[in-house]
């Protein structure tokens, strides 16, 4: 994987209108190393460069303008690994190793939302959640090493914030089996103010969603959620 040689100040419009959809302010987005290119179909893609101990060990890229059905190839990506690529979550060399707790989320997007509300020990998972069908998930979960133990051993808590729904959820299991149940904690997403309707994930909360009906709670919000964590 290769930086480019000079990233720039400045994001596209087209980035900066998907930054600001998600209320991610471009600064905090810039200072988590998040850059831009351009894929072959012209559209302009998000990058997630994954560093540990100073070196470039993957990059992540997501389509900022994807249609399912109609878009041609996938919304996100990573290098494949016959370039020489490893699975390591996003975050480790920002990640303080004296710190006591571990906040644990599903996507770049969360973590970005979390780091924006002032938390700074975030680590993301490398490629999303992981689906209850995975029949090889010990692969899914080789970032689960020896590296990322010695990274968060000082820490006392894990608090899991995976998505609010079936994959996040399974995720959410299977990560407090692997990291040890007595040390993981969750998080209780919202409901709409007025309604039934349950927030989905941290950036929801931070952000809201048009289409669900479910308003911005702001870093108050995401503030609450930190604050709403249980075994």
């Amino acid at each position: 994987a290769k930086m480019p040689k000079v990233r720039k100040l400045i994001y596209s419009a087209e980035v900066t209108q998907w930054l600001a959809l998600k209320n991610i302010p471009p600064k905090v987005a810039y200072d988590c190393g998040v850059y831009e290119t351009k894929g072959a179909d012209g559209n302009h893609v998000v990058c997630y460069p994954y560093y540990w101990r100073k070196t470039l060990r993957n990059v992540m890229f997501r389509r900022v303008v994807y249609e399912k059905g109609v878009s041609e190839g996938p919304r996100e990506w990573q290098i494949n690994k016959d370039h020489g690529t490893e699975t390591v979550m996003w975050g480790m060399d920002d990640y303080d190793p004296d710190h006591q707790e571990c906040i644990i989320v599903e996507g770049q997007t969360d973590r970005m939302t979390w780091i924006h509300a002032g938390f700074k020990n975030v680590l993301s998972l490398p490629m999303g959640g992981l689906n209850p069908n995975t029949k090889n998930a010990d692969k899914k979960l080789e970032f689960l090493n020896k590296d990322f133990f010695e990274l968060t051993k000082s820490a006392l808590k894990y608090i899991i914030c995976t998505d609010n729904d079936e994959v996040g959820i399974y995720t959410r299991e299977v990560l407090s089996e692997r990291l040890g149940k007595h040390k993981c904690w969750k998080v209780h997403y919202p409901f709409r103010p007025i309604g039934s309707t349950q927030y989905k994930d941290s950036n929801e909360v931070l952000a809201g969603d048009v289409k669900k009906d479910l308003p911005p709670l702001g870093v108050k919000g995401v503030k609450s959620l930190y604050r709403s964590e249980e075994r």
